[in-house]
């Protein structure tokens, strides 16, 4: 069965609200960090075919959230990296909120996998970025996702 543009980003948007539904649960369940896996998995396959540059570097960002949050740092790291290949392929066409976003992630993934200097040294740099941040709503989100979250021994 071959998908519309507009049916692949409803699928997307919809799975993207349940991940962030299930990153937001205090508590949640080993079947629950399965779902949110698989969930952000399956946004970012339906962005890839509804979106452009910006649904891909952004879908990267949000698998390399929600795999630091589930403390897989491996995971992480891979999609952290591949969100800052797309960041630097794409540059000039993203915001400045995904620019801080692709370091963001960086940070936490080198956080999950204790990796403390190097996740000092981004997490100083993503704020810096954020502080840049010119939409004052983008700003609140990204600070938002900044504090939120373990740091651990990282300052």
């Amino acid at each position: 069965m071959k998908l519309s543009k507009d049916a692949h980003k409803e699928l997307g948007v919809s799975l993207n609200g349940e991940v962030w539904s299930l990153l937001e649960t205090e508590s949640r369940t080993p079947e629950e960090g399965r779902r949110m896996v698989h969930a952000a998995h399956a946004s970012h396959y339906h962005w890839l075919h509804a979106g452009g540059a910006v649904n891909e570097q952004r879908g990267e960002w949000l698998l390399s959230h929600v795999y630091a949050a589930l403390g897989i740092g491996e995971a992480a790291l891979r999609h952290a990296k591949r969100c800052a290949e797309i960041t630097e392929e794409h540059e000039t066409t993203l915001k400045d909120f995904d620019l801080a976003y692709a370091v963001l992630g960086l940070a936490r993934a080198n956080t999950v996998l204790g990796n403390t200097d190097q996740a000092s040294r981004l997490k100083q740099e993503s704020r810096k970025l954020g502080d840049r941040i010119a939409d004052r709503e983008d700003k609140q989100i990204f600070d938002g996702d900044f504090d939120r979250g373990d740091w651990r021994d990282v300052e």
